[in-house]
């Protein structure tokens, strides 16, 4: 064999001890025969034309997010659940809300990646996730599959699992868009879970090899037993495999995140999710707009009002 990876053909489905939406690696004279076949078995046949879904009521799957996934179908799943789990649930509290929603208003793009961590003064933190591009007509790029993993240091002990929803910037969306250079992530950490409430709230610079950086901050739910605040650092990187099955050809994080690969289909329940989020975020700034005027409004507004009728003397 070849290291190169091909689609085969749909109707051996049944026939081979392998899904056939699932590359497998071919010998070059199999990858020759195969290749002019590829374009249009991926259309037909990739993952990424798979129906997707999320049970909101399945609370086991719903709150229990893996920091391990390897499959993007899997991570848009994740992703959806995170998402849908700022608005509402058992982690949920009100005043979040208006930190969700200055956090991810008008972001270029959104990180959704789940990390756990273990530490006992120093520890360790993986995670995988997804990226997505906000595009010019306001709708969401294809997925972009990616993954972390480094070292935690600080006055911290136990074990948590994180699900961050980061907004980015166009330079960030920008970083993930060159994967020619390595990219290593640096911030600080504060925080505390106990069982199935916690939260997180971080600050990110993203360093790339070649000089370039970029920023990021985040307030996230966590869950686990886990108490600190840290110094963490992390390497990022775009997991080509993971895009590879999910879009049965090689396809470039800068063709996803830039709007050159359509939206897949397998990829609806996160769509779903980001409109709703941010419908619902719509929906309290105008309430919060409408709202009574603070406390520091009441002497203006009593000083306009006609004044008492005089005491009889």
């Amino acid at each position: 064999c070849s290291s190169r990876t091909m689609l085969t053909p749909p109707f051996w489905e049944g026939r081979v001890a392998y899904a056939t939406r699932d590359p497998q690696r071919a010998c070059e004279a199999c990858a020759f025969t195969l290749a002019p076949w590829q374009k249009q078995w991926a259309s037909e046949n990739a993952n990424a034309n798979r129906t997707n879904s999320i049970a909101l009521d399945d609370y086991s799957t719903r709150y229990l997010n893996s920091p391990l996934r390897f499959t993007l179908g899997g991570e848009v799943r994740k992703a959806a659940y995170s998402l849908r789990n700022l608005n509402d649930g058992v982690n949920f509290w009100d005043r979040d809300a208006e930190y969700f929603d200055r956090q991810l208003a008008g972001a270029d793009g959104l990180l959704f990646l789940t990390v756990g961590k273990i530490a006992f003064i120093g520890g360790v933190r993986v995670g995988t996730g997804l990226v997505v591009a906000k595009l010019a007509d306001s709708s969401w790029s294809a997925p972009c599959a990616v993954g972390s993993f480094g070292f935690t240091f600080g006055a911290v002990v136990g074990a948590e699992v994180t699900d961050f929803v980061t907004p980015l910037d166009a330079a960030a969306i920008a970083e993930f868009c060159n994967t020619s250079t390595s990219k290593l992530t640096m911030g600080g950490e504060v925080s505390f879970a106990f069982g199935p409430l916690g939260r997180t709230a971080a600050g990110d610079g993203i360093l790339a090899s070649d000089g370039s950086t970029a920023s990021s901050t985040s307030y996230a739910q966590s869950r686990g037993f886990y108490g600190g605040v840290t110094v963490d650092g992390a390497y990022v990187k775009v997991r080509d495999d993971v895009n590879l099955k999910f879009y049965g050809r090689p396809v470039a994080a800068a063709d996803l995140l830039r709007g050159t690969e359509k939206q897949p289909t397998a990829a609806q329940p996160l769509y779903e999710q980001i409109n709703h989020f941010y419908a619902q975020l719509a929906i309290r700034d105008d309430q919060r707009l409408h709202a009574a005027p603070p406390y520091a409004d009441y002497p203006a507004a009593a000083a306009a009002a006609p004044p008492p009728p005089a005491a009889y003397h």
